[in-house]
């Protein structure tokens, strides 16, 4: 359960008599389901907000605690970190910030969220509270219990510094932290050796595993984390003398055994003895391989040795992994004679019964040593035991490794006579170094007739790009050999999921290495056809570095009676225009690109060009330098592309009978029925209709003509009816599918037009990233999205507190205007309504203007919003010349938005009611029926302006039960702040308030933040501050969430009853998790706030949170400028 703010009046009649700090005695905080005063974040919620937003549940109400130094500490701080929890938040009047910070369920709750405690160590270290033990007792588990692996780096540091801390304090750890800690470094360290051993078997090239693998070599040191467990060991664990379990010694001594010293691994045996720890044949183990690693061979037998003795005692296990720990303790300790004497005295006894295992290491360590003769001897012995498929392989590619590193021919041959080469496929760095054996020993017709199926996979592990065997074809002369060898490498496609490489950047490398194997002219112009040939099957494009040499040699290789074939061409052409906008202002780039046209046009060559995007870019960006192709402008034509317009298809489809001939699936009458239909105006019932009728034909295997899925689909956005939208797509595939063979120029219009309605219905639903996703299949189709679809995108997606809206919206419009997209007033309207909200009303009225050039009629859409845009900048003049305009236009359709504008400008900027109810009885005239939005600016017409008619008031009231027009929220909000805030009738206020909430009761109104908001601003007005708690009541029991607006009006009424603190209380409520978020007026209502309390100093923190949000500058600086004015004045 999250907590939440829930104020509860002691005694209601006390609260006259109550100043702030009184106050705050009698209302707490308690668990309770208040969505819009939730102050602590979901724990689910992503892990990336400020600090000073999840501190909010630690904090001290200022409502219950008098202390306020964790609140200032908080608001001071910069770090950031992620969401801390709580289950519920109990606090007393004297509890310190410690005790907020690790109450007794705090941090547990934590832990089990996995929090990130590093930040809060951090944060609570950086700040100066005051802790104790506890609180790094609860670190070290939280780290322990929750912290990934990847992040070991940060834990080693904070349990470093933690360390040092409790050495100051002559303190230890609680028994809990100390072993979790421990064998966290333990689990740590062991990860990040074995991440570091995958890298090194995968960073033969240049490549990510590269660069991580020197990350780790840069900052990690097993030595130092294993010096840290044993300062812990060494400090700490006399105070635990049998609190540790058994495992935790086992998992210690093991993990010394393989990182730490044969010192710390005498330390922790020793204290295992004094606290009558059990020895397990594990304990074993883990001193033999600790002592051979050490070097100390003699130690390690007489561990060997305590082991036979103590064999009786020990719970049960295998014989075989302790004689497998003194054999490896052999041949780290160079003694293999020892090694091999005790396996022959250890067969004799167990008659030759020995596991492969164990065979197996005595084959890896001679491989490794290179004693090749030995270790095939061993690999012969496993070779003949039962039960050894998976050892076989693994032995023999120890051994193909080392002596393919080594140029050991007769071993490799003899290997490869006892194993078959597919038997390594898995072991790709021996059969990496394998494949440069037979390189470099010139094999070359052994690596030729081997490597086709091995190649690719091997590249993918190892990243290396076989640069060396590709050198020694060239030399040798096998350049057709070598080429036909690189075709495989870098066409063959493989799936495995042991692969995380970026394939394109792997073929990029590939490809550019054996490029500069070639080191004659000759070599590189024979290569390049079979190049460009590999490029042109890549399912991506990557720039290489010789592409413009590649377009050279190439250009130079052709035969101009016999040129290759033109998709070759025109895959090159399109490569080199990606080159040059990935390399922009290469010279070399745009020269191959000028020589290439040249060619094109001088040959007469057609070009099939698939991305005129692509093409249609670089044309614009460097039409000066590239002039000189001849037929520029004819050349340029065909890549301008068309927008996906109805209106502009209904003769690019093929005919009836043509489509007939070809596709007899096609109901020819029935689209004949549908399309008239469509293209006129069509309820939602109708649309419905039509849809399940193209449904059904669809499962019954019948087909429409490719217009009644456009049109359909457009109109079923008009109805929001996106599921059926994405529907009519998946619908249309089949006719695409049927039309491709024949007429494949038009189904890809079709596929285009379609996909253009689904974008639109992406955009209507804010999904960006999908939108502009089709966006971009539209143009590699060659078409550009439609007008209605650009509306959309800068209607729906061009809408955010962190962009210039009116700048994306502009920006988007030239882009549609430069492809010639064909103009319509749904576009205009879009854009004109962005300029007018942003208040650029010259470029509002310039583009209106440009509007009616084009032929383009006016709606009463759209001279409502540039009327608006006038009325924006107080500009009456103008508003009222528009407003003539729309009356007088030919076939004018009334609608009441335009009057609502005017009469809304008249009364809330010009103050003046005469001509706001001239404008109401225009509307009159016009039989044009109100809006409920019209009734309230009425009530604000006569309750607002001097002098008030407060009857005309309770006529508007009465005229609209007359009309039937249903009350709303905002009437009874307007009505009450006439009669509370102006009329100061408090009583009259009341009344209205509590009939809003009887309404609602009886389902007759839907309650809204605003009519709370006004009830708190009128209390205020009125001086009733001691009622703002019932509204809160109410605010909670009808789940109406705090917003901006309402807190500005607690906040205000807080300064005013000198209650600064629970002024601050509800400003910081606004960062809890389904909270609308602070507005500038928020900061600035805060601050100003302050300012009035001679509070300067956090007058300015709040400026300073304000300058950290993503707000328009502008909006940043007029906050500032005021506050600025408030603090000189």
């Amino acid at each position: 359960m999250q907590v939440a703010m829930a104020i509860t009046i002691k005694n209601v009649s006390d609260v006259d008599t109550l100043g702030d700090a009184d106050f705050k005695k009698h209302v707490k905080l308690k668990p309770a389901q208040l969505p819009m005063l939730t102050i602590v974040p979901s724990p689910n919620a992503l892990p990336s907000v400020p600090l000073e937003r999840q501190m909010v549940g630690f904090q001290p109400s200022p409502l219950t605690s008098p202390s306020q130094d964790l609140h200032s500490s908080i608001h001071s701080s910069t770090t950031s970190s992620t969401l801390y929890s709580c289950s519920s938040a109990t606090s007393s009047n004297n509890a310190s910030s410690e005790e907020y910070l690790l109450g007794s369920e705090v941090v547990p709750a934590a832990a089990s969220k996995q929090v990130e405690v590093l930040q809060l160590f951090d944060f609570v270290t950086n700040s100066g509270f005051p802790v104790s033990p506890d609180f790094y007792d609860r670190c070290l588990i939280g780290i322990a219990d929750t912290l990934e692996l990847s992040e070991f780096l940060n834990a080693f540091r904070v349990i470093g510094s933690i360390f040092e801390k409790l050495q100051v304090l002559e303190t230890a750890p609680s028994s809990e932290a100390f072993e979790k800690t421990v064998l966290f470094l333990c689990r740590q360290t062991r990860w990040i050796a074995q991440h570091k051993q995958v890298l090194e078997s995968r960073c033969y090239g240049g490549s990510v595993c590269v660069e991580q693998l020197a990350k780790i070599r840069s900052f990690y040191d097993a030595n130092k984390s294993m010096n840290l467990l044993a300062s812990f060991l060494k400090r700490f664990w006399n105070s635990y003398e049998r609190n540790l379990s058994s495992e935790f010694y086992h998992e210690v001594l093991s993990a010394i055994s393989q990182y730490g010293s044969s010192d710390d691994l005498l330390m922790v045996y020793d204290h295992m003895q004094r606290c009558s720890i059990p020895e397990t044949a594990q304990t074993f183990i883990s001193l033999i391989r600790g002592f051979g690693r050490a070097k100390d061979l003699t130690v390690a037998i007489e561990c060997f040795n305590e082991y036979k003795r103590s064999f009786n005692t020990l719970p049960a296990h295998s014989s075989y992994d302790v004689y497998a720990a003194l054999v490896t303790a052999c041949f780290d300790c160079d003694d293999s004679d020892r090694a091999v004497k005790f396996f022959a005295r250890l067969e004799q006894e167990d008659e030759g019964d020995v596991p492969p295992s164990l065979i197996y290491i005595f084959g890896q360590r001679f491989a490794e040593l290179g004693e090749f003769d030995k270790a095939m001897s061993w690999l012969e012995r496993l070779q003949q035991m039962k039960s050894t498929s998976s050892l076989v392989p693994k032995l023999g590619s120890t051994i193909l490794n080392n002596a393919a590193q080594k140029r050991v021919s007769t071993v490799v041959d003899k290997l490869l006579e006892m194993i078959p080469l597919k038997a390594f496929r898995k072991e790709y760095v021996a059969l990496m170094n394998y494949f440069l054996y037979l390189a470099a020993t010139k094999q070359f017709t052994a690596f030729i007739n081997d490597s086709n199926d091995y190649l690719r996979s091997l590249s993918m592990w190892t990243n290396c790009t076989f640069k060396e065997a590709y050198l020694g074809l060239i030399q040798n002369g096998r350049l057709n050999d070598a080429l036909d060898v690189l075709e495989h490498h870098v066409s063959t496609p493989v799936v495995d999921s042991h692969f995380d490489v970026d394939n394109p950047t792997l073929q990029k490398a590939i490809l550019e290495d054996f490029w500069s194997c070639l080191s004659l002219n000759s070599e590189k112009m024979d290569s390049s056809l079979r190049i460009l040939l590999m490029l042109q099957n890549q399912p991506h494009y990557f720039v290489l570095n010789y592409a413009a040499e590649l377009a050279v040699c190439f250009l130079a290789s052709q035969d101009p009676s016999a040129p290759c074939d033109s998709e070759l061409w025109s895959y090159l052409f399109e490569y080199l225009c990606f080159t040059i906008c990935k390399v922009p202002q290469n010279s070399e780039h745009l020269e191959s690109l000028r020589n290439t046209f040249s060619f094109v046009v001088k040959h007469n060559i057609p070009l099939t060009i698939r991305d005129h995007a692509l093409v249609h870019k670089v044309f614009n960006t460097y039409s000066t330098q590239l002039k000189g192709i001849k037929s520029f402008d004819e050349l340029l034509a065909p890549y301008r592309m068309p927008s996906v317009d109805i209106a502009m298809m209904r003769n690019a489809f093929p005919s009836r009978s043509a489509l007939r001939s070809h596709i007899p699936k096609i109901e020819i009458e029935s689209s004949g029925e549908i399309i008239p239909v469509l293209e006129g105006i069509v309820d939602r019932a109708t649309a419905v209709r039509f849809y399940n009728r193209v449904a059904k034909a669809h499962y019954n295997g019948k087909l429409f003509l490719p217009t009644v899925y456009i049109l359909l689909s457009q109109t079923l956005i008009k109805f929001n009816l996106f599921g059926a939208v994405e529907k009519m797509r998946m619908y249309s595939l089949t006719l695409q599918k049927e039309m491709m063979p024949h007429f494949k120029r038009h189904a890809e219009l079709f596929q285009a037009a379609i996909l253009d309605t689904q974008l639109a219905s992406f955009a209507m639903q804010k999904k960006n990233k999908q939108a502009f996703r089709l966006k971009n299949t539209i143009a590699r189709l060659g078409y550009y999205p439609s007008a209605s679809s650009y509306a959309h995108i800068i209607s729906n997606i061009v809408d955010s507190k962190e962009h210039d809206d009116a700048a994306e919206a502009l920006r988007f419009f030239k882009e549609a205007k430069e492809h010639n997209v064909r103009p319509s007033v749904f576009l205009y309207n879009t854009v004109l309504s962005k300029l007018g909200r942003a208040r650029r009303t010259s470029e509002c009225i310039t583009l209106f203007e440009e509007m009616k050039s084009l032929g383009l009629v006016p709606s009463s859409v759209t001279y409502g919003t540039v009327i608006n845009a006038a009325c924006r900048i107080g500009d009456e003049t103008l508003a009222e010349e528009l407003f003539e305009e729309m009356e007088q236009q030919p076939n004018y359709q009334a609608r009441v938005a335009p009057y609502n504008t005017i009469i809304q400008f008249e009364i809330q900027v010009l103050h003046n009611r005469d001509k706001a109810l001239k404008y109401y009885e225009r509307l009159r005239k016009h039989k044009i029926k109100p809006s409920t939005h019209t009734y309230k600016l009425l009530l604000d017409a006569y309750g607002t302006l001097e002098p008030v008619d407060f009857v005309a008031v309770q006529g508007v009231m009465r005229s609209m039960e007359h009309n039937k027009c249903a009350l709303q929220a905002m009437h009874y909000s307007a009505y009450m702040r006439i009669c509370g805030c102006i009329m100061k009738k408090m009583n009259e206020a009341r009344k209205t308030y509590k009939a809003a909430l009887s309404m609602h009761q009886q389902g007759n109104l839907t309650l809204d933040g605003y009519l709370f908001q006004t009830y708190i601003d009128v209390l205020v007005a009125n001086g009733h501050i001691d009622e703002i708690s019932e509204v809160i009541k109410d605010m909670e029991k009808h789940e109406i969430r705090l917003n901006a607006y309402i807190v500005n009006s607690l906040i205000t009424g807080f300064f005013k009853a000198k209650q600064i603190e629970t002024a601050r209380y509800f400003y910081n409520c606004l960062d809890g998790e389904g909270i609308y978020g602070k507005e500038p007026s928020t900061y600035e209502t805060m601050a100003k706030a302050y300012l009035g309390c001679g509070d300067r100093k956090n007058a300015l923190r709040v400026l300073e949170e304000l300058s950290k949000r993503k707000f328009p500058e502008a909006v940043v600086k007029r906050v500032a400028d005021s506050i600025m004015f408030r603090n000189h004045s």
